[in-house]
């Protein structure tokens, strides 16, 4: 059985305004190092800013496009990263629901 893929976009869920089942993984691209989970937008996107002041190469992008909703769209919703680093949605990890045995008769 195939695995299902982690990776989702805020227009393959249901209602992407209210998804709180919705977790924000910041990912290394070149080690491939999974480095912090986030419960929202809101702390992803304050990372995002820590990341993108202490990048010379992210300092340089356009000052106007620093805020939540632009992080969501390239980075959440896009392919933009800031030198390898990443933040992708990524489905919550769920534990395996037991077997339960069939009820005797």
């Amino acid at each position: 059985m195939k695995e299902a893929d982690p990776y989702v976009r805020n227009s393959e869920l249901k209602s992407p305004t209210n998804a709180t089942n919705v977790l924000i993984l910041k990912e290394d691209t070149v080690s491939g190092a999974e480095i912090r989970g986030f419960e929202s937008e809101e702390s992803a996107y304050q990372d995002w800013l820590q990341e993108r002041t202490s990048s010379v190469a992210a300092s340089d992008d356009n000052a106007e496009d620093i805020n939540i909703s632009a992080f969501v769209k390239s980075y959440l919703d896009g392919e933009a990263s800031i030198n390898g680093i990443i933040w992708k949605r990524v489905l919550p990890r769920q534990s395996p629901v037991p077997e339960l045995a069939p009820p005797s008769l």
